[in-house]
């Protein structure tokens, strides 16, 4: 992976589909006003761009500038600019079905095969299929050199692999195969310096291709039953960033009980996590030590909840290592060893320390090899972060 990972804002879990041209400027806009002076890399759009017509990679009435007009202002903006797309999939009734109806991939009784994303039927493109790569490539060039896209999010692209009742037109070719194929015209297409981030995606597959891959479940704006799962996938694969950077899915910390937009991506512009609960969402990003991706209303955020983004803006660039990593329910003691780029500053560790259950619980940790990781010294002082309070020495 590249040697510091980047650090984005992305339009999904605010907006969701309702993401539109003047939302972009306004929020541009407020990026040089308000109190959101923390430095990131990347603006995405994310999928609210598109004509629903996926294959053909034309915007829709959300942007009638276009996408090149939407990429130029988040670079003079001084972002790179960042696209949301579905590589595999394509709708029956786009152009590119239309006018190549063999290139979708087909079951093992001839039928075109389905995959459903977002409450709609998608047919999926078949890799193996003459000119399919080229189109691949071709499209993604269009969206990179003429249109100025430098951060790409893949998503979805287990559709190509996912089912083992797949006919590709190549009787040769596996589905890691397929996809690999496909992976690679894209990146033909992209350029070797723009910035590939898989979700969904197979991890073996995508190696040496993807700069970055997803290491958990799509994140929501409060919290339920389903929170603690992904927490356990992202801990427990903090080590892939070794492989790639790993990306935790965006952070949110916002107060907000009222839906900002109808329709069935209403439960998107929610804010509803306690303090602790924000704080842990913070240390999702933190301890993965590669991507860090958020999304808020930058007009609304309290205070309290913004200064928690100078903790993990810009990423610390170094994985934790989980102490306890075979406990049979979540890892509750993390390490991140923090290596300052300012050599005059000595390393330091962190450890954090999390009770998921909703009962009082002590957790206590001994200062060994894997608490200190080869820290010099005998003497350790412990500093309580979000207390800000000395705790004293410890041997």
């Amino acid at each position: 992976p590249p040697l510091d990972a980047p650090t984005l804002y992305c339009s999904w879990y605010w907006y969701g589909l309702n993401y539109t041209e003047e939302y972009l400027l306004r929020d541009l806009q407020a990026l040089k006003n308000l109190a959101f002076r923390k430095p990131f890399d990347v603006f995405l759009i994310d999928e609210s761009w598109g004509i629903q017509l996926w294959g053909d990679f034309m915007p829709n009435k959300r942007f009638p500038s276009g996408m090149k007009f939407a990429a130029d202002k988040i670079k003079e903006s001084g972002y790179i600019p960042g696209i949301w797309t579905p590589p595999f999939l394509v709708s029956p009734t786009s152009d590119l079905v239309r006018n190549h109806p063999e290139w979708v991939l087909k079951t093992s009784l001839g039928e075109n095969h389905t995959f459903r994303m977002n409450d709609k039927e998608h047919w999926i493109i078949d890799p193996t299929y003459p000119g399919v790569l080229e189109h691949l490539e071709e499209s993604f060039r269009k969206l990179s050199e003429d249109w100025g896209f430098m951060y790409f999010k893949f998503d979805f692209m287990r559709a190509v692999f996912l089912d083992g009742d797949y006919s590709f037109y190549d009787p040769h070719v596996n589905r890691l195969e397929a996809y690999r194929m496909g992976l690679e015209a894209i990146r033909r297409g992209v350029g070797s310096d723009a910035y590939i981030s898989v979700c969904g995606g197979h991890y073996g597959g995508s190696l040496g291709i993807a700069n970055s891959q997803r290491s958990g479940s799509d994140v929501v704006s409060f919290w339920d039953a389903k929170e603690v799962p992904k927490f356990r996938q992202n801990i427990l694969r903090t080590w892939m960033n070794r492989l790639w950077q790993v990306d935790p899915d965006a952070m949110m910390v916002r107060r907000n009980d009222i839906p900002e937009f109808e329709g069935s991506h209403a439960k998107l512009s929610l804010g509803q996590f306690t303090d602790n609960e924000a704080r842990v969402n913070a240390l999702n990003q933190y301890i993965g030590g590669g991507l860090v991706t958020f999304t808020e209303n930058y007009e609304s955020l309290d205070a309290d909840r913004l200064e928690l983004y100078k903790h993990i803006i810009p990423s610390v660039n170094s994985s934790s290592f989980p102490i306890d990593w075979n406990d049979p329910v979540l890892p509750s003691i993390m390490v991140t060893r923090v290596e300052p780029l300012c050599q005059d500053i000595e390393n330091w560790n962190t450890i954090a320390l999390v009770n998921w259950t909703d009962q009082v619980k002590t957790i206590s940790f001994t200062l060994d090899e894997q608490a200190l990781k080869s820290l010099p010294g005998d003497d350790f002082l412990l500093f309580e972060f979000f207390s800000q309070e000395v705790k004293g020495l410890y041997k």
